[in-house]
C-alpha cells in the first residue's frame, strides 16, 4: 500500500506542477497577445489620423 501512496503523491505533484507552467505560460500568452492588439489599434490610429489630415488638407474637386 505504501508503494500505491508514493506513486500517487509523485503523480499529483506532477500534474501539480504542468498546471502551474500551463497557467504560466497562459498569462505569458494573454499578456503578448494583449501588447499585439493594443500596438495594432495604436498602428490603425496614427494611419488613421495621417489619412484624415491629408484629406482634410487636399480641396474637393467637382
Amino acid at each position: 500500500m505504501t508503494i500505491v501512496g508514493v506513486i500517487l503523491s509523485i503523480l499529483a505533484a506532477g500534474l501539480a506542477f504542468l498546471l502551474a507552467r500551463e497557467t504560466k505560460l497562459r498569462r505569458a500568452l494573454q499578456a503578448l497577445c494583449t501588447r499585439l492588439l493594443a500596438r495594432l489599434v495604436d498602428t490603425q490610429r496614427r494611419h488613421f489620423s495621417a489619412h484624415s489630415a491629408t484629406n482634410r488638407s487636399r480641396p474637393r474637386r467637382r
